[in-house]
């Protein structure tokens, strides 16, 4: 059984335990399996489908600066609050993936998921200051 340490509720594997205070030197990634085929049903795009190191390999989990990863930080929320669909810009779909892997090896349940298009500016720009230059400008006067 490999090491674990425990926050708040939920068990994260770790490959090796640090001891408290001691400082990272390096990114932590996620070894992914060769080959595996993954699926999901998106509540918007329906199935959706990835071979792992063939369309994304393996991934960031922890930052040298002692930060999780977006990654990881989504799994672990997420399974902390309890979500049963997650809601995200069509832009993530392809890190779903690498969240289904991360669920599966800390033992967590995966929420359903639902990708919204994203919005874009009439030359194709999905940019928010390009969206609503007047909401920027009002934003960007406040104190």
């Amino acid at each position: 059984m490999s090491p674990s340490i425990r926050r708040n509720s939920v068990r994260i594997r770790t490959p090796l335990c640090r001891p408290l205070g001691e400082k990272i030197s390096v990114n932590w990634r996620f070894r992914v399996p060769d080959g595996e085929k993954l699926r999901f049903d998106d509540g918007h795009f329906g199935p959706q489908h990835a071979v792992t190191n063939r369309d994304f390999g393996d991934f960031l989990v922890w930052r040298k600066d002692d930060c999780p990863s977006y990654q990881l930080a989504c799994t672990v929320d997420d399974a902390e609050m309890g979500i049963t669909e997650a809601v995200r810009g069509a832009d993530l779909i392809r890190s779903t993936f690498r969240q289904l892997l991360l669920y599966r090896a800390l033992g967590l349940p995966a929420p359903e998921f639902f990708h919204c298009p994203l919005m874009n500016d009439s030359q194709g720009v999905g940019s928010p200051s390009a969206m609503m230059p007047s909401a920027s400008r009002r934003f960007g006067r406040r104190a």
